[in-house]
């Protein structure tokens, strides 16, 4: 990659936040419009700006042998659009739900490690490469990102309950150890209930008994005070189950992303790229509708409603998805698919994370901790291994 070429790295940072705002804004209108509605208009945007350039670029299709691209074409690579349609529907969905950053971390995870067994093995359009050592350590640290933003806190929560547990009965033990060991005579032997005997040589002389003083019982009073306090696991309410549940279905939409990449690929050399981003986005669009046939007859949209409370600015989120699309297109071969790709990935964590933590563009905020930063710094890692040692 020349000098030139290497500022063309900031496009996919940009691309990389464009997608991530695309997602939040399009959540918001699904608030409003529903979810399928909100698919609807994000799509249909992008398909015009798609047939636009598609028109331009091929001379109204006639340089084009359709034909011949055809027959060289596999049947499965026509279902790219409709995966598409999964991820954006998905997205709108799950966002509001689970957050911007916990979506796309899970996604991206899961189009990293499946990128790798789709290069092992060709799968998908995509040509056979053996995995590096640089890129299965990348792909790990990745993994391990992910799940440390989404289980640190449970397992520090689990780890402190544990070594507080522990101190409790260290502190009981102490307190046994402790007691004071006395000689009595027979006579003023105590209760068996207070003291212990210990020594059994003393038997042979009734009147003298080596005994251990018990601790007292503490009473209901100043079991408090005296007992050192300890701290019960935390359990999470039934929400945040549901919550991680739910990750799997932005990690299914991840590889259906990755296996729409590889589609599109080979429909693009066939047909060429423009027609080949026109006609997934076409497909993902018929997807929705049949989605959104199925929303307006359980409940009309109010279109006034609609018209009347969504900001002018969720309506540029077709825009941004477009801009995705064709940048991907034009931009993947010249620099790279791995930078393309590992520099989408990093700004779409980052940017995520920022909207997630201030609660911008409608989003519930979902403040970042140290355990939570930790991991998407780990994250990031793993991705720049994977881009550059690829």
């Amino acid at each position: 990659m020349s000098s030139a070429e290497s500022w063309l790295v900031i496009v996919p940072a940009l691309v990389g936040c464009a997608m991530t705002i695309q997602g939040a804004l399009t959540a918001k209108l699904g608030a409003i419009g529903g979810k399928a509605f909100s698919s609807c208009v994000v799509l249909f945007q992008a398909t015009l700006l798609a047939l636009a350039s598609f028109l331009i670029q091929s001379h109204g299709g006639s340089s084009i042998d359709f034909a011949h691209a055809a027959s060289q074409t596999p049947w499965w690579c026509y279902l790219g659009g409709v995966l598409g349609g999964y991820y954006v529907f998905s997205m709108i969905v799950l966002l509001p739900r689970i957050g911007v950053a916990l979506f796309f971390i899970a996604s991206i995870t899961l189009q990293l490690i499946s990128s790798a067994l789709f290069d092992s093995f060709a799968i998908a359009g995509f040509s056979q490469r053996s995995v590096t050592p640089g890129r299965a350590a990348g792909i790990a640290l990745v993994f391990l990102g992910c799940v440390v933003v989404n289980f640190g806190t449970d397992i520090a929560t689990w780890i402190g309950a544990i070594m507080a547990n522990y101190r409790s009965v260290q502190s009981q033990e102490e307190a046994v150890s402790a007691v004071r060991l006395q000689n009595v005579t027979n006579e003023e032997l105590p209760r068996h209930d207070d003291f212990l005997i210990t020594d059994a040589s003393n038997a042979s002389a009734p009147d003298f008994y080596t005994v251990v003083k018990l601790p007292e019982p503490a009473s209901a009073d100043t079991t408090e005070a005296t007992q050192p306090p300890v701290v019960p696991i935390v359990r999470q309410p039934s929400s945040r189950k549901s919550d991680l549940i739910l990750l799997i279905f932005p990690m299914i939409a991840g590889i259906f992303l990755l296996v729409q990449a590889g589609m599109n690929g080979t429909l693009g050399a066939n047909y060429g790229y423009p027609f080949a981003s026109f006609f997934s986005l076409s497909t993902s669009l018929v997807t929705v509708l049949i989605l959104y046939a199925h929303e307006y007859y359980m409940k009309p949209t109010d279109f006034r409603r609609v018209w009347r409370e969504t900001p002018w600015w969720c309506y540029i989120a077709g825009i941004l998805s477009f801009c995705y699309v064709f940048s991907s297109t034009t931009l993947a071969t010249r620099l790279g698919a791995a930078v393309f790709l590992g520099t989408v990935m990093a700004t779409q964590v980052i940017c995520a994370t920022i909207l997630d933590h201030f609660g911008v563009l409608g989003l519930q905020a979902k403040r970042l901790d140290w355990m939570k930063a930790a991991g998407i710094l780990v994250l990031l890692v793993g991705v720049v291994l994977n881009t550059v040692l690829r």
